[in-house]
């Protein structure tokens, strides 16, 4: 083999490994996105999906117990731990030719250890020279930041987003009085409200 057919072997490969990486969505996106978002628990696993407990809808409303079709893994994105009876979850849900689909593979589908719900891409106080430490949440901060965000924001779906260099549009739905109490909710809730209005530019509707 040339030197140069060695490195285009090389440069296909690392193009093939770049093209196959996962675009993550950012929590906010997912939240408004979601048709459903529930806190719940696994009652029992089939081959390709797993009926889910609803304890709780944060967004959206229905049936106590729900089917939920398992996200297909692959390398840049694999599941935490095989799905088993008992596991807790915060689920991003959208209904797809009749059946309810993760939003974003395993980015839509959160689990609740400890009582905490963990972004692994996110940090709350990131320090230069310091380890990435991603950012743990208790599970009713997390989920009562995201109920009174998904009611006071909304983010237009852009289906050209990924190829978009485009600031995205973020549209306040509720009033400055509700949108300051929401900052002040709690530090989930701050840390979100000062990451949106960093990110998108804020129309009101």
């Amino acid at each position: 083999m040339t030197l140069k057919t060695s490195l285009l072997a090389l440069l296909l490969a690392v193009a093939t490994l770049a093209s196959a990486k996962k675009l993550e969505l950012p929590i906010e996106i997912i939240a408004s996105q979601a048709e459903y978002i529930v806190v719940g628990e696994i009652v029992s696993v089939q081959a390709s999906t797993y009926q889910f407990h609803v304890a709780k809808y944060v967004k959206g409303s229905g049936s106590s117990t729900v089917t939920v079709q398992q996200f297909e893994e692959w390398t840049c994105d694999v599941r935490y731990a095989k799905a088993a009876k008992g596991q807790r979850l915060v689920l991003f849900l959208q209904k797809h030719k009749g059946a309810l689909e993760l939003i974003n593979g395993s980015s839509g589908e959160l689990p609740i250890l400890n009582n905490k719900v963990t972004l692994k891409n996110e940090t709350y106080a990131y320090q230069y020279g310091k380890p990435f430490v991603p950012y743990s949440i208790p599970l009713p901060e997390f989920a009562t930041g995201l109920k009174k965000f998904v009611r006071y924001f909304t983010i237009p779906t852009d289906p050209n987003a990924r190829f978009s260099f485009a600031p995205r549009a973020i549209v306040q739905v509720g009033s400055t009085k509700e949108v300051k109490a929401f900052r002040a909710t709690s530090k989930f809730a701050g840390w979100l409200y000062e990451r949106i209005t960093s990110r998108y530019i804020i129309a009101k509707a």
